[in-house]
């Protein structure tokens, strides 16, 4: 595994291949299935997928598995998939931010626009070098469920949403 990831590091990534490869499904290590599956996601995307969730399965208490896993199927556009998969690691992980985040951003691509919203409401993201991603959800969520709201026909209820976000 060391080795693996020592090649893939140097730019060696047929070398990296067989180190990976040769490991087979022995680790018990959820970190080794997400680093497998994100050198292979775009070669074997089939095999990615497997080693995602193999991550989970080891570590089910490893948050990042659940992200990486997620964040593969919004990828691909399978926002439902993802949902799936963040709805139980949302529960599990409720003092990460990060996962909070992910959550209501799937909900958010979910057309789940009130629940995303309540969950962002109650996240604070201090930005870092720059990064207004935090924000930027925020404004979307408040936006396009006031878009929602036009729709349905409750405008009343629609220019609030407007005015957080500003």
């Amino acid at each position: 595994y060391y080795l693996a990831l020592l090649s893939w590091s140097l730019g060696r990534v047929d070398l990296a291949e067989t180190y990976f490869r040769s490991c087979g499904d022995s680790p018990d290590y959820a970190p080794f299935y997400i680093a497998r599956g994100n050198l292979f996601r775009n070669s074997s995307p089939a095999n990615a997928e497997r080693d995602y969730r193999n991550a989970i399965n080891i570590g089910p208490n490893e948050w990042r598995a659940y992200r990486t896993l997620a964040s593969w199927y919004q990828q691909k556009g399978q926002f439902a998939q993802a949902l799936d998969i963040l709805t139980p690691a949302a529960g599990r992980f409720s003092s990460s931010y990060v996962v909070l985040f992910d959550y209501a951003e799937t909900l958010l691509l979910n057309r789940r626009f009130d629940e995303s919203l309540s969950i962002l409401d109650t996240l604070t993201i201090l930005p870092f070098e720059g990064a207004g991603y935090g924000r930027q959800r925020y404004r979307e969520a408040c936006v396009l469920a006031a878009i929602d709201r036009m729709n349905k026909g409750q405008p009343a209820q629609a220019l609030p949403l407007l005015a957080k976000a500003k």
